[in-house]
């Protein structure tokens, strides 16, 4: 991430500037394990730093002849890295609007090692990054600094402007440099980048599944029934989702900025249509009415159909199970793929004995459906009720909670993007396979 320091207003003395907040994700470099991300400030116009993991440093504020005269060996102007715990819990208690800055009497104290220096809580100061602004009169390169940081969390970067409080820095004195900081993610939370790693796969393991499932159409398309379009559309979606999920993901990656709102949009969208899609389908299994959607004489296509589905499902759950969970695990399709293959047989042959002992003739399931419909109508729509005054309530609570706290703010987020939707579905599912199977074995369906 970078920072321009010219679009920074130097302060009065005695004053605190926040220049930025920002969610360093402090993991060590593939190539070089024993690095770590890296904060630093640079002149505006030298070279971008080519060694990994750190970033040459460099900063001046262009001041008078006079001032710089006076300042010389003592810079008064300091830019800070802490953070965001120790800057609420130990740096704003420990402060007040008069006393950022260390005096005589701090010196003398103990409290500080030098006059002008930002006064910092002792508890703190091992983990509080610090660099002094070059004060001169010409474009003098003499302030150098880099800082490795060696844990993932919040920081903010201050600018402290410790002069004597009859010292003004005129309108035309300029703050040059640059703050470059590896490790951060732009408007990323560090919990959220391994789903980087999660979507990715996901977007390859569905890429295969879908070009799988065409070549399986191609091969049977003298069988095909409406259940096979159904589940073609539905994988063209859930690969979608997990595309515009990793672009998503990337974009607030690498964005100072943030995703835009269309792509946001569009993440949502495309996971409320999938969980549509998902739902529809698996409402239909649930009934009990597969052999409605499907000829009955191809049991090898069923299998197929059914390995495809409880892969799905499987897969399905598994990501929305990992995505809940912060992990520095670097989720490959390989990975992904032999989580998967137990739960899917397991599954697999669930439902193949469930789906066996269910089936029946076209013209009696038909029957029983229209027996058990609007009892089943009834009891979904008092599921759907709940479930959407859970799904409300949680979401207004964790949004009054957290709404105002940046660090945690990606907890209402998740609540509303994925977490209270996937909730409600696997609950409403659930209470359907309850409610309703049990009605169709009762008539011996």
């Amino acid at each position: 991430m970078h920072v321009d320091l010219r679009s920074v207003k130097l302060a009065d003395p005695h004053t605190l500037v926040t220049v930025m907040r920002a969610f360093v994700y402090a993991k060590p470099s593939a190539d070089d394990p024993g690095m770590v991300p890296s904060i630093g400030w640079g002149l505006w116009d030298s070279p971008y730093p080519t060694y990994a993991r750190g970033v040459m440093s460099r900063a001046q504020l262009k001041v008078s002849g006079s001032l710089a005269n006076k300042y010389e060996g003592v810079p008064p102007v300091w830019l800070t890295m802490m953070k965001s715990e120790d800057f609420w819990g130990q740096f704003v208690p420990y402060q007040n609007s008069s006393h950022f800055c260390c005096t005589d009497e701090d010196v003398e104290a103990g409290d500080c090692g030098a006059k002008r220096q930002l006064r910092l809580p002792r508890d703190i100061r091992s983990r509080v990054l610090s660099a002094p602004v070059a004060l001169s009169a010409t474009r003098q390169l003499v302030t150098d600094a880099a800082f490795p940081l060696s844990h993932t969390g919040v920081y903010y970067l201050l600018l402290a402007n410790c002069m004597d409080r009859g010292d003004k820095v005129r309108d035309g004195d300029q703050l040059r440099g640059d703050v470059y900081i590896e490790g951060t993610h732009g408007f990323l939370s560090g919990v959220d980048v391994p789903k980087l790693h999660l979507y990715f796969s996901m977007t390859m393991l569905w890429s295969v599944l879908v070009v799988w499932w065409m070549v399986a159409i191609h091969s049977y398309q003298e069988h095909l029934h409406f259940i096979h379009n159904f589940l073609s559309l539905l994988l063209s979606v859930v690969l979608f989702e997990q595309l515009v999920s990793y672009i998503t993901y990337s974009w607030e990656n690498d964005s100072s900025q943030g995703a835009g709102v269309i792509i946001k949009f569009v993440q949502v969208a495309a996971t409320g249509i999938k969980n549509t899609f998902v739902g529809t389908l698996l409402l239909l299994l649930c009934l009990g009415v597969y052999s409605v959607l499907t000829k009955p004489l191809v049991p090898h296509l069923k299998i197929k159909v059914w390995l495809l589905a409880t892969t799905f499902f499987t897969t399905d759950l598994l990501r929305n199970t990992l995505n809940k969970f912060h992990t520095e695990l670097n989720l490959g399709v390989t990975t992904l793929v032999l989580a998967s293959l137990p739960l899917t047989i397991c599954a697999a042959g669930g439902a193949v004995w469930g789906w066996s002992n269910l089936h029946t003739s076209l013209y009696e399931t038909r029957k029983q459906m229209n027996l058990v419909k609007e009892t089943m109508l009834s009891k979904l729509r008092r599921i759907l009720v709940v479930g959407a005054g859970f799904f409300i309530t949680c979401l207004a609570a964790q949004t009054c909670a957290y709404l105002n706290d940046p660090e945690n703010v990606w907890k209402y987020e998740w609540l509303y993007t994925d977490g209270a939707p996937g909730i409600l579905f696997y609950f409403t599912v659930a209470c359907i396979a309850i409610i309703i199977r049990p009605s169709l074995n009762k008539e011996e369906l």
